[in-house]
């Protein structure tokens, strides 16, 4: 409530914009580490209901019911944040309004599709829709859809680019590292898989875009270790 506090810690809200929408505190401290929490200010705008008749909320502030599209794009954001945490960029609607639903809240927040429909009118980019390839509708955090776009640049502008156009000798580098570090040698499968070794230091080292994937004790690292030495590419 004290702006100059609020802009030292980089909160651009006025008071009036805290008073229309309370949430807003969660909304704009939840990646700090000593963030609002989203149930404290949900605690504070439905306490208990002798302290709400007795000192009820004034406008705009106030929430007449439990499915306030302030509260539902609070919650949604809640939801995705827990689920990014867990490695999942975007959910399903469904699951959001499901996600909601089983929250334990008081009072509860009945939302489905219709109202959440309604309530995306208020998410003013913080939360995106992504339609899914069958047409579902999908949520998603609207910081996570800017990475996305962001990534989406970069590489389709590498995978467009030319050719590296890098002259080694891959395969005696990749002899010389494997007998320092005491490889065996000899074998028609030892001979296959350096064979396999050598063309994958050739496609990391030329192209623009390239994942480096194989379950453990495959080479990766080898192969990391050889590219990494050759002077042109460690330069």
């Amino acid at each position: 409530y004290v702006k100059e506090e609020r802009a030292k810690a980089g909160i651009d809200a006025s008071d009036g914009d805290v008073l229309a929408n309370p949430y807003m505190l969660y909304e704009v401290t939840r990646l700090r580490s000593d963030a609002v929490s989203v149930w404290t200010i949900d605690r504070g705008a439905f306490p208990d209901e002798t302290i709400r008749k007795k000192h009820p909320l004034p406008e705009p502030t106030a929430l007449d019911t439990g499915t306030d599209a302030r509260r539902i794009r609070a919650l949604s954001i809640n939801v995705l944040e827990d689920a990014a945490a867990n490695g999942n960029t975007l959910l399903p609607q469904d699951q959001v309004v499901l996600g909601i639903r089983s929250l334990t809240l008081k009072p509860s927040c009945e939302v489905d599709a219709d109202l959440m429909n309604v309530a995306k009118d208020e998410f003013d980019g913080l939360v995106v829709d992504v339609p899914m390839a069958n047409n579902a509708p999908a949520l998603q955090l609207g910081r996570l859809a800017e990475m996305g776009a962001t990534i989406r640049t970069a590489i389709t502008k590498r995978v467009q680019g030319a050719r590296l156009p890098v002259q080694a000798g891959w395969r005696k580098l990749l002899d010389e590292h494997l007998a320092a570090a005491g490889a065996p040698v000899g074998g028609e499968l030892e001979e296959k898989a350096r064979e396999e070794k050598t063309a994958a230091l050739k496609e990391l080292a030329e192209s623009r875009l390239s994942v480096l994937i194989g379950p453990a004790g495959t080479g990766k690292t080898t192969l990391l270790s050889v590219l990494c030495s050759h002077p042109p590419i460690a330069e």
